[in-house]
């Protein structure tokens, strides 16, 4: 499993060099469209969460759910 959490590290620090910053929910579509394997939400956030060295937390944001319910969302940057 270290073998796949080092490509996806990879992966994610080459889109937001792109992109500047993204949402959890942008670099998990984006991983799920350009990766054959993909990746869970839970992976996901555990990778960015544990890379502190990597990956900062921006801010967060409000956004409205289907449901009229709230969620927040996470921004990321690289370090």
């Amino acid at each position: 499993m270290k073998g796949r959490n080092k490509k996806n590290i990879e992966l994610i620090r080459q889109f937001l060099e792109e992109k500047q910053r993204a949402s959890t929910h942008e670099i998990y579509d984006w991983m799920n469209e350009n990766t054959h394997w993909g990746v869970t939400l839970r992976q996901l956030t555990n990778v960015l969460c544990k890379t502190k060295s990597k990956f900062a937390k921006v801010g967060r944001v409000e956004v409205k759910t289907m449901l009229n319910n709230t969620a927040e969302i996470t921004i990321w940057r690289n370090v």
